[in-house]
């Protein structure tokens, strides 16, 4: 096991593409009223990621892959750093990050936690994007609703705006936020709540006799995953029943 502090930069900034042809297109919409059954067939606020502007904020090394991959597929990208960095491709910088957010159809964000950028992105901000703006990359600590956004969330209900989760803590569970919603007649989707006659795990793991190997850690970087498979593998190759369970985070 070694540290590679650079073996996902590419990963996360094709993740970082995936996801905004994902919301462009308002896939998680859809899926999500599929899986109610319902069928949304009509294309009206999906739209293709080609001549759209992408918004980097935190020009680093996984914000510099980003920026060239959406070159490669059509976008002008735009970026905005606390330090002085040099572009790669046709990549301009922003003067502001205000000025960044009132051009971008796309933001993702690039920067580390720290006091300096938590909360980076707040109602003040928010209301600088374009209206139909993507923002990627504010995943708060645990998938929890901070309670900072509740308020924010709260305002936007009241202007009428549909508010799509995809944090762990489910949004309609919430009776203030419900109450806003069916008064202003706007949508709260969770994303991540499961249909109701969904199957779950019956627990039947606990009945099997095996010798258990569980790898964790706090950091990405480290090869948990990679140490695992390289371990089935080798196992398997010796004649032993051996599988991987990726029981994520």
């Amino acid at each position: 096991v070694f540290n590679g502090p650079f073996s996902n930069t590419r990963s996360v900034a094709e993740l970082v593409i995936g996801h905004a042809i994902h919301l462009l297109r308002r896939i998680p919409e859809r899926h999500a009223a599929a899986r109610r059954g319902q069928w949304l067939k009509d294309a009206r606020g999906s739209n293709e990621i080609r001549g759209k502007i992408l918004g980097i904020v935190g020009y680093g090394k996984i914000g510099m892959q980003t920026g060239l991959l959406a070159e490669a597929i059509g976008m002008r990208v735009v970026y905005h750093d606390v330090e002085a960095r040099l572009p790669l491709g046709n990549a301009t910088p922003a003067a502001t990050l205000a000025a960044l957010l009132r051009e971008a159809d796309v933001v993702t964000l690039h920067v580390p936690q720290t006091e300096r950028t938590r909360l980076l992105i707040d109602a003040e901000r928010l209301a600088q994007m374009k209206p139909d703006a993507v923002l990627i990359g504010i995943a708060p600590v645990g998938g929890r609703l901070p309670e900072q956004w509740r308020t924010w969330l709260a305002e936007a209900l009241d202007a009428g705006c549909d508010i799509w989760s995809g944090l762990h803590s489910f949004l309609a569970d919430d009776p203030m936020l419900v109450e806003k919603a069916r008064a202003s007649g706007a949508r709260l989707l969770d994303l991540r709540k499961p249909p109701a006659d969904i199957p779950v795990s019956s627990g039947r793991a606990k009945e099997v006799d095996a010798l258990v190997v569980l790898t964790v850690g706090t950091d990405c970087n480290v090869g948990k995953m990679t140490a695992q498979l390289q371990l089935v593998k080798e196992l398997k190759a010796r004649g032993q029943r051996t599988t991987f369970v990726a029981t994520g985070q």
